[in-house]
């Protein structure tokens, strides 16, 4: 740990823990519903993606009920124009947006060796 620490690997693993948590999130969602993923729906969004007679939307989605398991880790938030996306799908986001994380690991190490050597 205190390696981690020392050489500020935390930076370079920090997407990866993101990542790694929206897909389990997702994937637990999906396991719990049995391959389906339950999605909150409104008005607007019935209107533009209608279920089917057994409430799926598509192959993989189906509505939110009170039947279906976790379901404040499946789709919730909608946004305007974009969908309708879900817990995991917001880490997922943060682990691809902290990508950049490898970039000021380097120049931290290069800022640290610079310090050391003048």
């Amino acid at each position: 740990m205190r390696f981690i620490r020392r050489t500020m690997l935390w930076l370079v693993l920090l997407p990866y823990v993101f990542t790694g948590a929206g897909v389990a999130s997702n994937q637990l969602v999906l396991i719990a519903n049995h391959g389906k993923f339950p999605v909150m729906m409104n008005p607007r969004l019935i209107a533009q993606l209608p279920p089917d007679a057994d409430g799926m939307i598509d192959e993989i989605h189906c509505v939110m009920t009170h039947a279906t398991r976790l379901n404040f880790l499946a789709d919730v938030f909608f946004m305007r124009g974009k969908g309708v996306y879900s817990v995991g799908d917001a880490l997922l986001l943060a682990g691809v947006s902290l990508s950049v994380c490898k970039f000021v690991w380097f120049g931290l190490i290069l800022y640290r060796l610079h310090n050391e050597l003048v």
